[in-house]
């Protein structure tokens, strides 16, 4: 069964056309799905200029995607919130974290 992971992220297709780490993070992912074939990413790109806006919105409704980008300012407020988790103790177990590096 595939399942499938929303993923915000603010990386335009804008962004990918004059940003080497952009690049290489679309690359990241479509490696991911590669090796990962039962698992989809459903991406929505959002603007930098709205993507604070609309995380920290979505984080006061308790509505935040699977995945999403984190700015560090932003890590307390969402800690205190229960909205992530520590995944230390999964990627130790999956061995994922020495392949993305």
């Amino acid at each position: 069964q595939k399942v499938e992971l929303s993923f915000y992220n603010d990386y335009t297709a804008q962004n990918r056309a004059s940003d080497d780490n952009a690049r290489l993070f679309y690359d990241m992912m479509r490696q991911f799905e590669k090796e990962n074939p039962t698992i989809k990413l459903d991406v929505t790109e959002i603007s930098q200029d709205n993507y604070s806006n609309k995380i920290q919105a979505q984080n006061a409704g308790g509505d935040l995607p699977d995945v999403f980008f984190l700015k560090g300012s932003w890590v307390q407020s969402f800690i205190r919130n229960g909205s992530v988790a520590p995944l230390t103790d999964a990627l130790n177990r999956s061995g994922i974290k020495d392949k993305y590096r």
